[in-house]
């Protein structure tokens, strides 16, 4: 046990190179990376050659064809037949779903957060501008006052 009551067995099991006990028993810390072997598994293996080079290895599809030997719109093909099975995916559109969702609150934010600053230096130069016409009136009456005394 650690200072704070926890069993260590897990962490000494890793630190010892031991797997872990999710990958003993076959469950994985990352749904989505299990997301895109589900989906890599689902593919021909000319679909997958073509993904694993121009997605994991980074490759050009001009570079993929020419080591794979095949013309480049047979590339384009394959990489969007392969492409749609990873984008229809369940745990993969869940994720999409998500992310577009997030992406909106945060754009929301920025409009509203843009809008509100529009709205106080359009109030600051207001308030601005009356303070300069009060401090104008003050002066001219300041000095007609003057004017009339003299």
């Amino acid at each position: 046990m650690d200072e704070f009551g926890n069993d260590c067995t897990d962490h000494m099991m890793a630190f010892m190179g031991a797997p872990s006990v999710e990958a003993q028993l076959g469950l994985s810390d990352n749904p989505l990376a299990d997301a895109f072997e589900e989906a890599e598994a689902q593919m021909t293996e000319d679909e997958r050659r073509v993904f694993t080079l121009v997605y994991r290895k980074g490759m050009t599809r001009t570079a993929a064809a020419k080591k794979l030997g095949i013309a480049e719109s047979t590339v384009r093909y394959r990489l969007s037949k392969a492409e749609r099975k990873v984008k229809e995916h369940p745990v993969i559109v869940r994720t999409q779903r998500i992310y577009r969702y997030q992406y909106d609150r945060i754009e929301t934010w920025k409009a509203e957060k843009k809008a509100r600053k529009r709205k106080y230096e359009g109030n600051k130069a207001r308030r601005t501008a009356a303070k300069k016409a009060a401090k104008m009136n003050t002066d001219t009456t300041g000095m007609a006052e003057a004017g009339e005394n003299a």
